[in-house]
């Protein structure tokens, strides 16, 4: 529960801050989109951890209003991914059947397809009963987060000089955060998820931290550049 309320609550500022320092720019409001459908997400999922067992009614409209945040986050992913390559003129229709599949399932959502019922246990609280369509759901979020991952391989291949070493950090953070996060998201298949869970979810807001202050921060300055600057001065400050 921790985890979850540090991941939601890092997301959410950093979105702030990252919409603030770029109101006009496309990219900057996707990154704050996504940041801010993690810290929802994260955030609503903690406090149905908190619901006294009884209250089923209330535990599934917290289920499944935490998985609208969820089911947006590889759509805003991949748009975000590929202005960060190809730059702010991207046309939406790349991105069409992406939302499309999207809200397909927020259609469904109020259904049992993907979230049949809610279902309380000791020391976890209440946790969802997967409907027939949650595999659907799994599937469609494992398969657009690929999709950012192999468009950011084939950007840094692509890519040379500084710009190569900006894409391999976002690559590397980007896979980090998503291996650090997926158990949170397949929690609902098996009670032993919880003993990898809490200290696996501290990779996400870890992530967001480390991608936004090289992305926004530097202005895709060489990381490498950053780095060997720091060191400068540091040896400076400690020579005087």
């Amino acid at each position: 529960i921790v985890s979850l309320f540090l991941t939601s609550l890092t997301t959410i500022c950093l979105g702030f801050i990252v919409l603030f320092k770029g109101k006009r720019s496309k990219s900057n409001i996707l990154y704050a989109l996504f940041s801010f459908s993690i810290g929802i997400w994260t955030a609503l999922q903690g406090y149905t951890a908190f619901i006294p067992e009884g209250n089923l009614d209330k535990a599934l409209l917290l289920g499944r209003l935490f998985h609208i945040p969820l089911l947006f986050i590889p759509c805003v992913l991949l748009h975000f991914v590929h202005l960060f390559l190809e730059g702010e003129d991207t046309k939406w229709k790349k991105f069409i059947l992406y939302y499309a599949l999207c809200f397909v399932f927020l259609l469904v959502l109020p259904f049992k397809m993907i979230i049949s019922t809610m279902k309380w246990t000791p020391y976890i609280g209440y946790n969802i009963v997967t409907g027939w369509a949650y595999p659907l759901s799994c599937a469609y979020f494992v398969i657009l987060v690929l999709l950012s991952l192999f468009k950011l391989y084939k950007g840094y291949k692509n890519a040379t000089g500084h710009r190569r070493n900006q894409i391999r950090y976002f690559f590397w953070s980007t896979l980090i955060g998503f291996s650090s996060g997926w158990s949170n998201y397949l929690y609902a298949y098996a009670n032993p998820i919880a003993f990898i869970n809490p200290y696996a979810q501290f990779g996400v807001p870890l992530y967001v931290l480390t991608i936004t202050y090289a992305i926004y921060r530097y202005r895709l300055m060489d990381i490498n550049l950053i780095v060997k600057k720091t060191v400068i001065y540091g040896a400076i400050y400690s020579i005087s």
